[in-house]
């Protein structure tokens, strides 16, 4: 045990800070993408929340469906009154052709 081969000694060395050296790289370059990962989520969340905020809630939902119903009832009114129209301008046409 008196002789030690401080070549084998300085090689186990460098072997070791180099191992440990590639495993605190692989782990590091994980994390980072990790990092990545976890930014562009929250930058699709961000984009989903701010279309969200521009949606209607169910109750202005429900008010715009009443409303359009009200618009459809004045639409069909005013498409009976332009069949009355037409009809009586069609009919006065007539009577004039036949004098």
């Amino acid at each position: 045990m008196g002789d030690v081969n401080w070549g084998w000694v300085f090689s186990g060395i460098i072997m070791a800070v180099t191992l440990a050296n590639i495993l605190y790289t692989w782990i590091s370059q994980a994390k980072l993408a990790r990092d990545k990962d976890v930014q562009g989520h929250g930058d699709r969340l961000t984009v989903i929340e701010t279309q969200l905020k521009a949606m209607p809630t169910s109750s202005e939902f429900h008010k715009m469906q009443v409303t359009m119903g009200i618009m459809e009832q004045q639409m069909k009114t005013i498409a009976a009154t332009v069949a009355r129209i037409d009809h009586f301008l069609l009919e006065q046409a007539s009577k004039g052709r036949q004098r």
